[in-house]
């Protein structure tokens, strides 16, 4: 057998998926040279160079959750309006990513490291690709504005996702516990502001202060809208957080209170769509396996008593003046949702196939408020394709999906929930077709929230394990999910297990 051979058996021995292999010991895994195997329990030190990526990274999520373009037009930046340094067009998290990934990849040689996640997730590098394509086209037909947006919108997931996936699962982890007490401030303030009738930003459309007549707040992430979508999006995975239960239930429900605040009538029949149906699959399921017990049916019981007085409670609290309250029907905003269509009796079959750009869908817009109630296109699918043309549009479809399907594939259920949340939101606003921050932020979502799940997991089967028994570890599980009292790893414990020797296939 000739060395080559040799090497190319030892890549093949893996327990672990790809993506862990990817994110282990660079020097070794890329020259693919065989590691030592990996004990469970034992510290496995990640190197300063994903230390240093990895707190970059976190810091620029940390901008994009405090940092909105309404405090950016506040201070005078020109983000989202025109003229200004072009170096303002880019959000300051923006720099932070990409400063991110070239300190992970620089080291290790770029080139190296895009072919060994091309081999691992090849929908991201294919994603990547297809969007830096869109950008030029984009920039080719309608100028920069017409292709700024595809950079901050549908091109920062994607990096950010590949430096991501070369960070251990312990950094995913912290960056998504970080992010979950960001956005619990976020709903905090956005109660505050609702109590108060009062904002902490000024709130701007298009570089103007905007006055709502039934009060909405604003928070943080600048529109309510968006709030409403990110916190909605990550009180799925909520559920989740078993090793941190006290955060979990503070967080929920501030979250919860906070949307009505922000007034999202979508986010809050999603959100409560969404909770009835999981209570549904735990008792069915709880039925099914005869997993039942009077303690728990009386919970069940005063759970279904609980809710409707809980509602009583919030309608007394947020009365009569709350956005949901007043417009929980088919109102103008609403029908703007069906309006929209109408844009394509104005676009030709040349137009339809190339796009129009910003400018086109600005001047057909103008005409149809003429003689409709059509207040913008609240709807991003529409305006990507007015942009980009049927067929780019086209590409983008397949390309999106296989990407956000590698996100979600072997995922708890609660993750892929908050997915979907996310894209029913995001396809009645226009936010995937502007600047904006929901597709990244629902990246940490998905692989923040999926790295914590599998720590748990690990953490627990070893704490459980017959090892951590003879170690003097407890066996005995107690609280909710028989996970209250664990005690995690360390903070340097990380689930990115070098790869494990395996039989030889090919033998």
């Amino acid at each position: 057998m000739t060395a080559s051979t040799k090497q190319a058996n030892q890549r093949s021995r893996h327990t672990e998926s790809i993506e862990e292999w990817i994110a282990t010991d660079w020097r070794d895994a890329l020259s693919n040279q065989y590691v030592r195997p990996h004990n469970l329990g034992y510290a496995d030190p990640e190197s300063p160079r994903q230390d240093l990526a990895g707190a970059v990274t976190l810091l620029a999520i940390v901008v994009m959750l405090t940092v909105s373009d309404h405090l950016l037009t506040w201070v005078g930046n020109h983000y989202t309006m025109p003229g200004g340094n072009v170096l303002e067009k880019l959000h300051p998290s923006t720099y932070l990513i990409y400063l991110a990934f070239l300190v992970l990849v620089v080291p290790v040689n770029p080139a190296r490291y895009v072919a060994a996640l091309a081999g691992a997730r090849p929908a991201l590098v294919v994603y990547t690709a297809a969007m830096a394509g869109l950008m030029g086209y984009c920039t080719w037909r309608f100028g920069i504005s017409g292709a700024a947006f595809i950079n901050e919108s549908l091109m920062m997931p994607a990096i950010l996702a590949m430096t991501m996936y070369g960070l251990p699962l312990s950094w995913r982890r912290r960056i998504f516990l970080v992010s979950i007490a960001l956005i619990m401030f976020d709903a905090a303030i956005g109660i505050v502001e609702y109590a108060m009738n009062a904002r902490l930003i000024p709130y701007f459309i298009s570089g103007k202060p905007q006055e709502e007549p039934i009060f909405r707040s604003t928070a943080l992430l600048g529109h309510p809208l968006k709030n409403a979508s990110v916190l909605a999006m990550f009180l799925c995975t909520f559920t989740i957080i078993r090793h941190h239960l006290g955060l979990a239930i503070v967080g929920s429900t501030l979250v919860t209170l906070s949307l009505l605040a922000f007034g999202s009538r979508t986010a809050f029949v999603l959100c409560a769509a969404v909770g009835g149906a999981a209570m549904l699959v735990l008792v069915l399921r709880s039925f099914r396996s005869e997993n039942f017990s009077y303690p728990k049916m009386l919970g069940i019981a005063m759970l279904m008593l609980a809710a409707p007085l809980a509602a009583g409670m919030l309608y007394l609290i947020f009365g009569e003046q709350s956005r949901i309250a007043q417009t929980l029907f088919w109102d103008t905003s609403a029908e703007s949702r069906l309006l929209a269509f109408q844009v394509f009796d104005y676009v030709t079959t040349a137009e339809l196939a190339f796009g129009i750009g910003p400018e086109g869908i600005e001047r057909i817009l103008a005409h149809l408020k003429q003689f409709t109630t059509l207040t913008d296109i609240e709807n991003a699918w529409i305006l990507l394709l007015l942009n980009f043309g049927l067929m780019c549009w086209v590409l983008f479809i397949l390309a999106f999906g296989w990407m956000l399907l590698t996100l979600l594939r072997g995922t708890p259920a609660a993750v892929k929930a908050a997915a979907l949340v996310f894209m029913v939101m995001a396809s009645s606003n226009n936010s995937l077709a502007v600047k904006d921050s929901g597709l990244v932020l629902l990246v940490v979502a998905v692989m923040g929230a999926g790295a914590y799940a599998r720590l748990a997991d690990r953490a627990d089967a070893y704490r459980y394990s017959p090892r951590a028994a003879s170690a003097g570890g407890s066996n005995s599980r107690t609280g909710l999910a028989g996970s209250r009292g664990i005690d995690m790893p360390s903070g340097r414990f990380t689930t990115s297990p070098r790869p494990v020797a395996m039989p030889n296939r090919s033998a």
